[in-house]
């Protein structure tokens, strides 16, 4: 498990083993092995795989974010009069 950890740490770049992003990917580690997948490389895939589809729902929520703030900032603008 130690192995597909540093694997999977290395394959999406993470550096940094005090960031919070970290925990996730051990706790799905974890969850792998749990269901009997022993082999380091298909740790390190299946975790990816799981990470990746969370990342894509991440991005879209701050998508959406965004523009809600864009929507907000120009109803709030100056320049944008009621209707007379």
């Amino acid at each position: 498990m130690t192995d597909a950890y540093g694997r999977t740490l290395r394959a999406i770049c993470l550096i940094d083993r005090n960031d919070p992003i970290t925990d996730l990917v051990a706790k799905k580690i974890i969850e792998l092995g749990q269901r009997r997948v022993r082999e380091a490389m298909q740790l390190s895939v299946g975790s990816q795989k799981s990470l990746a589809s969370a990342r894509q729902e991440l991005l879209r929520k701050a998508r959406q974010a965004e523009t809600g703030s864009h929507m907000s900032e120009w109803r709030r603008s100056p320049g944008l009069q009621p209707p007379k």
